[in-house]
């Protein structure tokens, strides 16, 4: 193989190997989106100040909420509350 034949090869080895890196991480990626939980039948809530809400904890009877869904979103008061095992 000549210089430039082996910079050639070299160089597209390279390319190929950085593409399957930025696909994989690409993956990766959207399997963490919350869009793509979302389109999975999971909803993102927010409170009446648009900050998350992760837990029953952090809702009191009476707070409006936001439930953010793929197709649309619903507004929400809190009138029960439920305590549930983590896991």
């Amino acid at each position: 193989c000549n210089t430039v034949s082996c910079c050639k090869t070299a160089c597209m080895r390279n390319f190929i190997g950085s593409n399957i890196v930025f696909l994989f991480a690409a993956e990766k990626l959207h399997a963490l989106s919350p869009l793509n939980r979302i389109s999975g039948g999971f909803a993102f809530v927010t409170d009446e100040h648009n900050r998350r809400v992760k837990s029953v904890k952090e809702v009191n009877h009476g707070d409006d909420l936001k439930l953010r869904l793929r197709d649309g979103q619903i507004y929400a008061r809190v009138t029960e509350i439920e305590n549930g095992e983590e896991k």
